[in-house]
């Protein structure tokens, strides 16, 4: 037997307009993500889901790029520059320690910066820095070849 929902009222173009006109009067920005209307419908406890979500929205978004000339960024990524560098600086000033793996600084990205990123960008920019930082704290010294002799003791 199936557990179904008494209070979920059926998602329709009515409803998700209602939805979006309470998503314009609590942000100042309209929503470019189908997540962003995930993320509120969660904190007002629609219990509507992405599947259900993305077909009215990406709707919505057509509706508002004929009637104006803002489109929704949905369909199409856009390409953002991140500052890896400075946000490596500020994990490092505000945890007093660098980041010990990339899924640390893609969370600082996320969490704290709210930028929207790939954990795959995140570990490259990692594996760059980390390796530049090495690079720099450990050079080569000029003694001695690098191998360790052991030391007999009788």
């Amino acid at each position: 037997m199936a557990n179904i929902d008494l209070d979920r009222v059926e998602l329709d173009l009515n409803k998700f307009n209602s939805i979006i006109d309470e998503y314009s009067s609590s942000f100042k920005n309209p929503p470019t993500h189908t997540r962003q209307i995930v993320q509120f419908c969660k904190d007002k406890e629609y219990n509507y889901k992405y599947g259900e979500l993305n077909p009215f929205f990406l709707v919505w978004c057509q509706n508002k790029h004929k009637s104006s000339s803002e489109t929704c960024t949905e369909s199409k990524e856009v390409e953002i520059e991140v500052d890896w560098d400075s946000f490596w600086i500020e994990y490092e000033s505000k945890y007093a320690y660098p980041p010990k793996n990339a899924v640390h600084l893609w969370n600082f990205a996320k969490e704290e910066k709210f930028v929207d990123v790939k954990h795959k960008e995140a570990r490259i920019a990692f594996d760059r820095i980390s390796a530049a930082k090495s690079s720099i704290s450990s050079p080569t010294s000029s003694k001695g070849d690098g191998t360790r002799k052991k030391s007999l003791q009788i």
